[in-house]
């Protein structure tokens, strides 16, 4: 447990500068700490760069919207970071997990968000014209895995209408034995 207030309010300022930041600056460091947060594995710096560029609503991927993992780490103020061998994204204590846990408003539904991003993320054209084979290539589609494996994980714990449309559309593609 966060033991004191000095460690509650270093988060609590930091945090605040975070969302201080100007435009989509504040929105992608916010997002990138619920991602960490709130993700069930620790994700790579191509998982979480590409979990960043999915805008809810459209209908593919665009690389011209995938943000730097540098970044990205800057938008946190230092709260994200990168363990440089596998690559892979942690918070930078695990107190500020238990403290974003405690501290709800920062992110009020994560899971529901994860689950539109990742059901999302799964009905792109681009992700739906991969070959069914196990062995197509993760180097385009690094968010594909983690998808497949926790969306539905996610979509339990906040599952809401967007949720399940996303879901339900997923599933319209697959034909259903009488």
């Amino acid at each position: 447990m966060i033991q004191g207030n000095g460690l509650r309010d270093a988060y609590s300022a930091t945090l605040a500068g975070v969302r201080a930041q100007e435009g989509g600056i504040s929105r992608l460091g916010m997002e990138a700490l619920m991602w960490r947060s709130h993700s069930k594995p620790a994700l790579n710096a191509n998982q979480l760069c590409q979990a960043l560029e999915v805008e809810i609503r459209s209908t593919d991927l665009d690389p011209q919207n995938i943000p730097a993992i540098e970044i990205q780490l800057g938008c946190s103020f230092g709260l994200v970071t990168l363990e440089e061998s596998p690559h892979t994204v942690h918070l930078v204590h695990y107190t500020l997990q238990e403290y974003l846990f405690v501290k709800t408003a920062f992110f009020p539904r994560p899971h529901s968000a994860i689950a539109v991003v990742g059901s999302t993320y799964l009905n792109f054209r681009s992700i739906k014209s991969l070959s069914p084979a196990p062995r197509w290539s993760r180097k385009g589609a690094p968010l594909l895995e983690y998808t497949s494996w926790y969306r539905g994980e996610h979509a339990r714990t906040g599952i809401t209408a967007s949720v399940n449309t996303l879901i339900l559309r997923l599933l319209d593609r697959f034909d259903m034995p009488d």
